[in-house]
């Protein structure tokens, strides 16, 4: 039992990136979760972790043992789940993991209604960055489709298509020059996604790609609406994303006929011989959402 114990912390290692932030998650001592994983690896007589200054790594044996430890992790969870749940309302946590603007925007608003009927079900909201996804800490991740993942180890549920499109505020279009066609947005002020690139382009479905000069540029969406609503320059964004601004006119549509290509975004969860019922509620209520 304690090389389950110490396996399991090992898990938390690998989930959370680091001893210390494992130890957070576990409320033990940083030591305890050093000495443990020590132990661990000395019963099983084999390396898991390289350790460096700034971050761990998985051996090749450290791979295979995370895999197996966490299918026998989530089977148990998923038996004591499914027989205290036999007599009872459905009740635990589920961790939910997504990128900005996407959770506060388009998955909390629709929450309300989830836990009003199931109030035994709590709900833990992870911000990740798209390039950190699949969370394997979150029972579930919502994101645009990875295009790359193992289809072994996750189940992907289409939840919904977007498309970018130019938005700017009406007091920036009257002060600056007419848009008429696409070719214009390149002599205008380019509020852009992404820090440190070489080059910048947005693309359209009708019109391919235009090459732009930033002039802000943020790796937050949050920062490329607020500024786009005060005036700053064009946004290529989801319109999913900005219905208030929409609404309040804060926001304007710029050559509404010109949109990207569709993007899709997908409900991800670990596959699993069992599914516990919580997570199924929960998938089966967001996909009647969209």
């Amino acid at each position: 039992m304690k090389v389950f114990d110490s396996a399991l912390i090992f898990k938390a290692i690998v989930e959370h990136g680091s001893m210390i932030k494992a130890a957070e998650a576990l409320s033990l001592n940083p030591s305890v979760i050093s000495k443990k994983l020590m132990h661990l690896e000395s019963e099983l007589g084999v390396q898991l972790l390289k350790r460096t200054t700034r971050h761990i790594e998985l051996t090749e044996t450290g791979e295979v043992f995370y895999e197996r430890i966490r299918n026998i992790s989530q089977h148990w969870d998923a038996s004591i789940e499914e027989v205290t749940s036999l007599n009872t309302h459905p009740k635990g946590t589920i961790r939910i993991s997504s990128p900005q603007p996407l959770s506060s925007r388009l998955i909390v608003p629709t929450l309300k209604a989830f836990q009003q009927q199931y109030p035994g079900i709590t709900l833990e909201l992870m911000n990740t960055s798209y390039e950190q996804l699949p969370n394997l800490s979150a029972d579930i991740t919502i994101c645009r489709k990875l295009d790359e993942l193992n289809a072994s180890s996750f189940v992907g549920v289409p939840l919904f298509k977007y498309q970018n499109s130019l938005f700017a505020s009406p007091g920036y279009l009257d002060r600056h020059a007419e848009i008429k066609h696409i070719s214009d947005v390149q002599k205008h002020r380019c509020l852009v996604y992404g820090v440190g690139k070489p080059n910048y382009s947005w693309t359209f479905s009708n019109y391919n790609e235009i090459t732009i000069e930033p002039y802000i540029c943020s790796d937050n969406t949050e920062i490329i609406i607020s500024s786009a609503s005060s005036g700053l320059g064009l946004a290529y964004i989801p319109e999913a994303i900005i219905s208030s601004e929409l609404s309040s006119g804060a926001l304007i549509n710029v050559l509404p006929d010109h949109k990207s290509k569709p993007f899709e975004t997908y409900l991800y969860y670990q596959k699993m011989s069992y599914t516990p019922q919580k997570i199924r509620l929960l998938i089966d209520y967001l996909k009647g959402c969209f």
